[in-house]
């Protein structure tokens, strides 16, 4: 279990850091992780990561479907925490109390109880929500084009216990060691076929004649929220798009390479391996979801 005294407690000095767990605001610096912890010890969760703009939460809709999934997925019974319109509440709480404006959400959902691998208490889902502040309000895209390639000594499973965003993350470790060591912005991962299902913290969209392609979530990619969003955006504008398996020779042959995620938005890759690629969808695209963006904010604002 993840401990703090029990008691809400509001500090006189301004920079308190604080987070929330089931229910409860602790500053961060009196929160601890007992050894038996599940996550600690199993990786017996998941988590989400939520863009806070403007002091709202514009996509909240798209990620509550996704946490539900998981949820059932892992088989975490829901609680009083996880409900739609207090989990929303708690963010916007969070934010306020650590000062925040414009920033991102770390949400983790965890099984509590003792066990080996077989829980031996009554099962309960934690909840505990991180927040850390973005200087922009708006998403913006990248001013120098990113240098990816593939990391292949770890394949991704096609499984869809794999689509959600586990507390289990060695593939993804091990793949950003791999980045590090070669100096890399980013690096794409494959599966047992050797196709490309993802990168790093990212889905992946790369351009041709004039149409979209992302993989398909049976690859083995995770099930991003703002790849949701994209494919909306691309049948809204009439854009054309589809999915297409990936193998690592067809983006020599692409036209615009880019990575997307929910909290840093679109990010044009410009060189894979000896491919250079340039960035004008990806601009086109920040500048709609940047509309759409906008569009949200003001419906929750009028709601409010």
């Amino acid at each position: 279990m993840l401990y703090g005294d029990g008691k809400i407690t509001l500090s006189s000095q301004m920079n308190t850091e604080y987070l929330f767990y089931n229910g409860v605001f602790f500053p961060i610096e009196r929160f601890f992780v007992r050894a038996h912890n599940r996550s600690f010890r199993y990786g017996d969760g998941f988590f989400e990561s939520l863009r806070l703009i403007r002091g709202q939460l514009p996509f909240y809709e798209q990620h509550y479907r996704r946490i539900e999934k998981s949820l059932q997925l892992l088989q975490l019974p829901a609680n009083d925490f996880i409900q739609h319109s207090a989990l929303r509440r708690y963010c916007i709480q969070l934010a306020e109390k650590n000062n925040i404006e414009n920033g991102r959400f770390r949400i983790h959902f965890f099984r509590e109880g003792e066990g080996l691998y077989e829980p031996t208490t009554e099962q309960q889902t934690a909840v505990l929500i991180e927040s850390r502040p973005i200087e922009d309000d708006e998403f913006v895209l990248n001013k120098r084009g990113l240098v990816l390639d593939i990391y292949t000594q770890y394949p991704k499973p096609q499984h869809p216990i794999f689509s959600i965003k586990s507390n289990n993350a060695l593939p993804y470790i091990l793949a950003a060691l791999y980045k590090q060591q070669q100096q890399l912005d980013d690096c794409l991962l494959i599966n047992a076929q050797g196709n490309i299902v993802e990168a790093l913290y990212s889905n992946i969209f790369w351009v041709s004649d004039n149409t979209l392609y992302t993989p398909p979530l049976s690859e083995g990619g995770v099930e991003g929220v703002m790849r949701g969003i994209l494919l909306q955006l691309a049948k809204i504008h009439h854009f054309p798009s589809q999915e297409k398996i990936l193998p690592p020779d067809l983006l020599q042959y692409a036209d615009e390479c880019f990575l997307c995620n929910a909290v840093q938005g679109i990010r044009w890759v410009q060189v894979y391996q000896k491919k250079v690629f340039g960035n004008k969808v990806s601009r086109l695209l920040t500048e709609l979801l940047n509309l759409q963006t906008k569009r949200l904010i003001s419906i929750y604002q009028e709601l409010l």
